[in-house]
């Protein structure tokens, strides 16, 4: 069970979701039918002074003694009720605060996902410069994710940490041949990934991020090859002109040879 942490009331929540909720309910209304119960105390009470005024003088002393226990464990129970009530509301308050912060952080990832759905169906631009625009937005884009990544992981800090897969010793290590072996691009670690979340909405809230994440760094990598091929495209053609340029050079040199 996942247990949340609310700095703001200063409790803890047991479960974030809508069983947990029910159960704080419950118990909300188990002190609150204790409350009644201060009727029946008052009756003890009356009643017990009516035995007194007519009992044995020698049963006074005991039958006082249970009436004053009677009164002292019943406030004992207020106390400790009040305590729970206080506690419930906080606990209350502090989960819908929770699912109110979870939620805007979807939101905030819906809206994100659609922006950046909508750039990737327009054509890419085959300029160079116009190109190197597209990139500057996404960089601006990449900042706002990476100022929103704080509120993620402030949200998401009391899932549980996923086990570490065991390390292979560089000894146990399958040798392969040295033609195969080539270096690979290093692996951009996704964010989260070592996260285990126990709850629907904490769940939700990681695999759509790290979704954002995906198509985020695929547009970048997109944009970054669409340059390159701008620019081989762009040398290309440099190399063209500059080739017929000296073919031109070469036939005005022959044609005044000839002539």
């Amino acid at each position: 069970m996942t247990t949340l942490r609310c700095e703001r009331h200063n409790c803890d929540i047991k479960d974030f979701s809508w069983f947990g909720k029910d159960n704080l309910m419950q118990r909300a209304e188990s002190l609150a039918a204790l409350q009644t119960q201060a009727v029946e105390l008052e009756n003890i009470q009356v009643l017990g002074e009516e035995i007194l005024a007519s009992c044995h003088p020698d049963a006074i002393i005991t039958l006082k003694s249970w009436i004053s226990v009677t009164k002292t464990r019943y406030e004992e129970v207020e106390a400790w009720a009040q305590q729970q009530s206080q506690k419930i509301q906080a606990s209350l308050a502090a989960l819908d605060e929770a699912k109110e912060e979870v939620q805007s952080l979807l939101d905030w990832i819906s809206s994100a996902e659609e922006a950046l759905n909508l750039r990737d169906q327009e054509s890419l631009p085959e300029t160079s410069e116009q190109n190197q625009e597209l990139i500057e937005q996404h960089m601006v884009f990449m900042e706002e994710m990476n100022k929103k990544f704080p509120e993620i992981q402030h949200a998401t800090k009391s899932c549980k940490h996923k086990s570490s897969p065991k390390q292979v010793s560089p000894s146990k290590r399958p040798l392969t041949k040295r033609r195969s072996t080539m270096k690979l691009p290093p692996v951009v670690p996704v964010p989260l990934e070592h996260l285990d979340p126990q709850t629907p909405p904490l769940t939700q809230l990681v695999s759509q991020w790290q979704k954002l994440w995906h198509l985020a760094v695929a547009r970048q990598n997109r944009l970054a090859q669409h340059q390159q091929m701008l620019r081989e495209v762009t040398m290309d053609f440099q190399n063209i002109f500059t080739i017929v340029t000296k073919l031109e050079e070469q036939c005005s040199i022959l044609l005044e040879l000839v002539l």
